[in-house]
């Protein structure tokens, strides 16, 4: 830059490439912004979650061990035992 003109045209870029660097570094904060709203973050979360195979069968096996947890909870052992028992006697009995 020699000349009086040739900083004002510097200037004048300047100030646009910051003008448009200014409406990008908007852009990005509210897509941020969007990112971090609770409802966003659930639902990534659960895209995640449905897409990972390993997470999948992590929660299978989790709803699977709580159901178990649940009906072994509802079943009296005593009933379990006799149930068993009749099984065993009917069984021997039909085939002695």
């Amino acid at each position: 830059i020699t000349t009086s003109a040739d900083l004002k045209l510097a200037i004048q870029q300047t100030k646009i490439q910051q003008a448009g660097e200014l409406i990008l570094l908007k852009e990005e904060f509210t897509n941020s912004l969007d990112r971090l709203k609770p409802i966003n973050l659930i639902k990534d979360a659960f895209k995640e979650a449905t897409t990972a195979p390993d997470l999948k069968t992590d929660i299978i096996n989790a709803a699977i061990g709580l159901t178990t947890g649940i009906v072994a909870k509802k079943i009296n052992p005593e009933q379990v035992a006799e149930f068993l028992q009749y099984k065993q006697n009917n069984k021997t009995s039909k085939h002695p």
